[in-house]
Parts: structure tokens; sequence; C-alpha cells
């Protein structure tokens, strides 16, 4: 290392200082803050299957679970701008019933993973109305393999092996790098779709909607870029 500090368009890419080229012609970068950041938001899918489910359509005004989403407006990210470098998933239990597993693909999620949900269908990312991002089985392409990740519902963190960290989220980052700037005032959409019909869950012995249900978790991770106080 030569000891040189980072420049503005060596943290940003080309994608962020195009964007404030536009909108503010000669661009000073004390204007704004940088910083790695994360925005996510957590769906249940029910257990007979679903035909869309759609994330970070509900904000995070204080009261909400935070462990659900930290978005703090519908499909905005509010007064910040964001420069999405990489997109994961997690799957998200609160009672895996791993000791009472019985061989049968109705007692484990394991049999989702293989042979149902996870080989099923398609992730959009669609800024303000124009569709960037596409991918076909995003339960396995964006990292759900490995254990299916458990949080206590009595508190925020989740914990998870180290197998399943492995595979869910630095596969995912190696695999998924988007690098979309995103500005403060553009909206977002961001859907999972089944359009041939819902996936009905195989794990039919563990998932309860109401008392166990399985939730999919879509992180953004990128760089956040905030107003200078």
């Amino acid at each position: 290392m030569n000891g040189n500090p980072p420049t503005f368009e060596g943290i940003c890419s080309n994608a962020a200082v195009q964007q404030y080229q536009q909108t503010y012609g000669t661009y000073s970068c004390n204007k704004k803050q940088m910083l790695r950041g994360e925005f996510w938001s957590s769906v249940v899918y029910p257990s007979a299957g679903a035909s869309q489910l759609t994330f970070f359509g509900t904000a995070n005004n204080g009261t909400f679970n935070r462990a659900l989403t930290n978005i703090p407006q519908p499909n905005r990210f509010g007064n910040v701008d964001f420069l999405l470098k990489s997109i994961y998933m997690h799957l998200y239990i609160d009672n895996a019933a791993i000791s009472s597993f019985t061989g049968l693909n109705a007692s484990t999620l394991y049999s989702d993973l293989i042979a149902g949900l996870a080989q099923t269908g398609y992730f959009t990312l669609s800024i303000s109305g124009k569709k960037l991002v596409e991918v076909n089985k995003p339960l396995l392409k964006f990292g759900c393999g490995g254990s299916p990740i458990r949080w206590a519902s009595a508190g925020l963190q989740p914990y998870f092996t180290p197998q399943a960290r492995l595979s869910s989220k630095h596969v995912a980052r190696a695999g998924v790098q988007p690098n979309i700037f995103i500005p403060e005032d553009s909206t977002f959409e961001c859907q999972i779709q089944w359009p041939s019909g819902a996936v009905p869950l195989l794990a039919t012995s563990i998932v309860n909607d109401s008392t166990n249900p399985l939730y999919i978790k879509v992180v953004f991770d990128g760089i956040v870029f905030r107003p200078v106080a």
C-alpha cells in the first residue's frame, strides 16, 4: 500500500460519480458522508405458497420490529443515496425442529431447499419503474444454501451455524454484485414472483404460519451517501 487515501471515484465507482455529475455538475464530495451500510426486509412465506412476495414495502417507524426491516420509508431509502453493491438472502424460522427430524420431507426444511421452494421463483428489482435486476431461482443464487437460519422470537439477534453464514453471506456477495446507484428521490420495487403458481412448503410438520412462520429476508449491501450535518 502506498498510504494514499482512497479517492471518491475509487470508493464509489462510476455509477455514483456519473449520477452526481449529472445532478450537481462539478461535485464536491464534502457534501456527502460515505459509509458502508445494509438495508433489509423480511417477509413471511405462507405455507400454502404465494404467487408473489414484495419486500421493503413496510417502513420501520420506530415501533416496528427492526429484525424484520430497517427501511425508513416504503420502497425508498429516505434522505440518503445508496450504491447497491450486492444482494443476498436468508431464510429465518424460530424453531427449525432439528432434534425432531424423522427422515420425512415434512419434518425438515432441507426438503424445501433441495426439492421445493428454493428451486423455484424469480427475483426482480425495479428502480423508478425500470427493471434492472432479474434472477432465476434467487433463493439458491443469493445464498440461501446451507442450514436454515433461526432467530429467537424473544430477541432481535439471529443465531446460525458457521456453515450457514458462509453459504448465505459470502457466496452471495461474490456472485450477485449489481453496482447500481439509487438516488434518494427514487422509488424501487423488490419482488420474488412465482408466475407458474404458488409453491406450497414441503416442511409441513415444522412451518406454521401463526406460531412458527418461515421468513424470507432480502438484504441490500452497499455504500450509503448521507448529507453532511
